[in-house]
């Protein structure tokens, strides 16, 4: 109840607690909120009665900031009934649950230190006795991302002809630069380039 009056005020919220009340992903601490945004949302209403998921398990759902009739931006909060303490296994369950919505939710969401920004704008749907267990998370599909085979160890190859190796480094530098002038040609919004330039690196 706390939450979603603050919230529906129009005041932000971090999904974790941290160390030193410092927001960074290194310092987190544990999380039992789980924040989907939908850049693309039918609107609260419709997605409530649409997804059963967010139905069931979702305390509130509302419209955000930036939300407008033409262009609906909705926001769905979930409370989980027991707090993830491993950065890494939070994120991933976030992936799974960012994966399994057909209306592409922004896949920023899955930052283990996010702040979502209330809104005051009416219209918002709230059931404060919803909770998403996290055995329901853990249950979910894997992300494409966790069946990619690791990378193949790269043994590294000694040039002793001074020719070839400048001949190489000048590849190499050529190949870097063509990796990141692709990352920079993707647009931004929706977690594309970021996404990018995680491929990159």
């Amino acid at each position: 109840e706390v939450l979603v009056k603050h919230v529906t005020s129009g005041k932000a919220i971090s999904v974790s607690a941290v160390k030193e009340n410092w927001r960074s992903e290194k310092n987190f601490i544990s999380s039992q909120l789980v924040g989907v945004d939908f850049d693309q949302s039918p609107g609260v209403d419709a997605l409530i009665e649409q997804d059963a998921f967010i139905r069931d398990h979702a305390f509130l759902v509302y419209p955000t900031a930036s939300h407008t009739d033409a262009a609906p931006r909705s926001r769905v909060l979930f409370a989980l009934d027991a707090p993830i303490t491993d950065k890494d296994e939070y994120k991933k369950l976030v992936k799974r649950l960012l994966h399994r919505f057909d209306q592409q939710p922004d896949e920023q969401c899955k930052d283990a230190a996010r702040v979502f920004y209330g809104s005051n704008k009416p219209g918002y749907r709230a059931d404060v006795n919803k909770c998403l267990p996290v055995a329901v998370l853990r249950d979910l599909p894997p992300h494409p991302d966790e069946l990619k085979p690791p990378p193949a160890e790269r043994q590294a190859t000694a040039i002793a002809d001074l020719e070839t190796k400048m001949r190489a480094e000048k590849y190499s530098l050529a190949v870097k630069q063509n990796i990141l002038t692709e990352a920079l040609a993707v647009p931004a919004g929706a977690g594309h380039r970021h996404e990018a330039f995680n491929d990159a690196a």
